[in-house]
């Protein structure tokens, strides 16, 4: 009888939940665990047609979250399996994006270097990640960030400090934090955990799961962290994408254009400052966006953005309603040379199904919105005074999909608004499995002076809110990975905005960078070219490669 402890255990788990390695379809290559926490498995298809991380995933998470469940809430990463051992470790070390791996056959050692911002994921709580993904491939896996490698002429590794080494001074040892008990400081030794590092990420209930910690000790312990790592920041930093500030309507050397169809906003949210700043919705006259419109098209822009701080709520002050529809035929007519119009920053509760029947039926509208919601769970939305009724924002997604099939809908999040609990977070990652959005964006709460939420109590430590960010963006991630993993093979056109991307490892130097109708400037994924192409032509491509946020692409022949 298979032992709990056994990676196999989690093999059989799955074998129950996933028909298709029933079938013998799709195979678990491999598998590594470290028990209680985290299980890596690389799988395999058979069928060029089946996607083997899919399979094991589940409709919305099903499968996966059955085999979580089972084991106590074990995370668990799926990666797909290759017998290329370079191409392996950048899977395998999931969910962090590698730059450039370089391999060694004789020491069986990988060199894989990752951007400053992966690191940590990369490296993962107490080195966890890397460990894993060295167990999965059976090579062993060197991390370097970046900065390193460039200006290495040593072989200095980049892993996370092993205890007692480091700058004490930032990475205390455990038994020189003041108001740690020597008994706790004992039991956390005993674990293995000897400086401030080790701990700094674990949570509550890890504490209680050590013999001999209390609740009031595992409180303290989360107090001691908040206190030692909480970084004080500026006020009035923005606090979500409607406090961002709106590109002006400019012309540039790219290809694409922002046109401002209003100014101001009229919604009430507790986190944001623009009414204040800018007052209530005013919006600019139709005739006036027209000849604007007119005047990008003359200039050769191939594309352009309607932003707004809440674009689905234009001509509400001119006494219209539900106005964007009639917008946007007037700009669809008015410039038919501009192959792409797009819409950003609309509010959920004004998203019409006129709007969406508006948006599948112009030529030149593409199949792509921009909806801040904010949050997943609703007392949190309730707070916000945002639209707090998940029923109406999943019929209305229901609806846009209907209409159009093949929308892209991107949205953003903030974590750590005050008051945020557990359970609320975790919702709201469900909430993120769940709707499948093509591109998620997620802000940590900054309070502003001016605005309800800053006094708000409850507020939410700086360390929670990274680590909820985090943990938000690596199921964006893995949402963003199986959503590009169904781009293969179709046929889409691309708008070349570079004449090189520089080189890429595995790809080469032959490519420029583009973007699909899924993908607007400056905030979403990119497609990688092959051939050299001019920026502002629109090429027909096959996709031929999904990557966790981009796509690679090859033109038509």
């Amino acid at each position: 009888m298979l032992s709990r402890a056994d990676p196999m255990f989690v093999k059989a788990l799955f074998k129950l939940e996933v028909p298709e390695i029933q079938q013998g379809i799709v195979e678990i290559r491999a598998a590594a665990r470290e028990v209680g926490n985290r299980t890596k498995i690389a799988v395999f298809s058979r069928d060029d047609s089946v996607d083997p991380v899919g399979a094991c995933v589940g409709l919305k998470g099903s499968r996966v979250q059955a085999v979580v469940n089972e084991l106590g809430g074990e995370r668990i990463d799926i990666v797909p399996w290759s017998a290329d051992p370079e191409r392996f470790a950048k899977l395998a070390l999931a969910p962090a994006r590698v730059a450039r791996v370089f391999s060694d056959a004789a020491t069986r050692t990988i060199q894989a270097v990752v951007d400053e911002d992966q690191l940590s994921l990369a490296i993962g709580r107490n080195g966890q990640n890397v460990r894993l993904a060295s167990e999965l491939t059976e090579w062993k896996i060197e991390l370097y960030s970046s900065r390193e490698w460039m200006e290495r002429g040593s072989e200095q590794q980049i892993f996370a400090p092993l205890p007692g080494e480091g700058d004490e001074s930032v990475n205390p040892r455990l038994a020189e934090i003041e108001g740690l008990e020597p008994a706790t400081v004992a039991v956390l030794e005993e674990a293995g955990y000897r400086t401030l590092d080790d701990i700094i990420d674990l949570e509550r209930e890890d504490f209680l799961r050590l013999a001999g910690i209390a609740p009031e000790e595992a409180d303290r312990l989360m107090t001691i962290i908040d206190e030692l790592t909480t970084e004080e920041g500026p006020a009035d930093e923005p606090a979500a994408a409607e406090a961002a500030s709106i590109p002006e309507p400019a012309l540039t050397p790219r290809p694409s254009a922002y046109l401002k169809i209003s100014d101001g906003c009229n919604a009430p949210c507790t986190f944001c400052i623009i009414p204040k700043m800018k007052g209530k919705l005013h919006s600019t006259p139709a005739d006036d966006l027209v000849a604007e419109a007119r005047r990008l098209a003359a200039a050769g822009v191939r594309e352009i953005v309607l932003v707004a701080q809440d674009s689905t709520d234009y001509g509400r002050d001119l006494g219209l309603r539900d106005a964007l529809p009639d917008l946007l035929e007037r700009l669809s007519a008015a410039v038919p040379q501009v192959p792409w119009l797009r819409i950003m920053y609309a509010y959920p509760g004004h998203v019409t199904r006129r709007l969406a029947q508006t948006m599948a039926r112009l030529p030149n509208v593409l199949p792509y919105i921009d909806i801040p919601l904010q949050h997943g769970a609703e007392s949190v939305l309730r707070r916000m005074k945002r639209p707090s009724n998940k029923r109406m924002v999943r019929d209305m997604l229901e609806v846009l999909r209907q209409e159009m099939p093949d929308i892209a809908i991107r949205t953003t999040f903030i974590v750590g608004y005050p008051g945020e609990t557990d359970d609320e977070f975790q919702e709201l990652l469900a909430f993120v499995r769940e709707m499948a959005f093509d591109h998620v964006g997620c802000f940590t709460f900054s309070p502003q002076s001016e605005s309800p939420a800053a006094h708000e109590p409850a507020q939410v430590t700086e360390r929670v809110k990274k680590r909820r960010q985090r943990q938000l963006m690596e199921v964006a991630q893995q949402v963003s990975l199986i959503k590009n993993r169904a781009m293969i093979g179709r046929e889409i056109d691309v708008l070349v905005e570079s004449t090189t991307a520089g080189p890429r490892e595995g790809l080469g130097t032959d490519f420029v960078v583009g973007r699909s109708y899924r993908d607007a400037p400056e905030v979403d994924g990119l497609v990688l070219l092959r051939g050299t192409h001019a920026p502002g032509d629109f090429v027909s491509a096959r996709v031929t490669q999904a990557l966790a946020y981009d796509l690679v692409a090859e033109p038509r022949a």
